[in-house]
């Protein structure tokens, strides 16, 4: 059980923190993480508990969290020039298409359609300088369960109080079997 390991620690302290903490998990070790440095915690971890208050609002992996909330991802693509017919919203699973100057913003709901903005950009005629995609942040996903409105968010059904939430009621995605 490691909380807050890399308190006080300088940069390769905290490097070193981190090499621990993943050889015992490579090792099947399980190894409790407690920290409020989300960064580190996204870094590490392969699975995580989010708190609300003391009281646990999600449990599973980052990018099981990130499809629980359907945050999506924005592919930014830097062209030469912007195609005078870009074609980049008709495809399935892009949700919003922005355009400034030599940057084409695409927020895409399906991962699957990250490579087909690519494709389509390039059939489209533009000619692709730079590619970067960004996805919500643990620390973003954080707020969310603990601040926003996601669907469900509390794990409860619908009548239940606080007092009969229990770690059994948290939605959880590909556990292993017996968790």
């Amino acid at each position: 059980i490691l909380d807050e390991p890399s308190s006080g620690l300088d940069p390769n302290g905290v490097r070193l923190v981190r090499e621990i903490a993943r050889d015992h998990a490579d090792r099947e070790k399980t190894v409790f993480f407690s920290s409020h440095i989300l960064s580190q915690v996204e870094a590490v971890c392969d699975r995580v508990a989010i708190l609300d208050r003391g009281r646990l609002v999600a449990v599973d992996t980052i990018e099981g969290l990130r499809d629980a909330l359907d945050t999506g991802s924005t592919v930014t693509l830097t062209v030469d020039a912007v195609p005078d017919r870009l074609t980049l919203g008709e495809l399935a699973g892009v949700d919003d298409v922005a355009v400034d100057d030599r940057t084409i913003r695409v927020r895409v709901g399906e991962a699957a359609a990250k490579v087909d903005v690519i494709d389509r950009a390039r059939e489209d005629g533009a000619a692709i300088l730079d590619v970067a995609i960004a996805e919500s942040s643990l620390e973003d996903l954080f707020s969310a369960y603990t601040g926003g409105s996601p669907p469900n968010r509390d794990g409860l059904d619908a009548g239940a109080s606080e007092a009969d939430a229990s770690a059994d009621d948290v939605p959880t995605r590909g556990a292993p079997e017996g968790e």
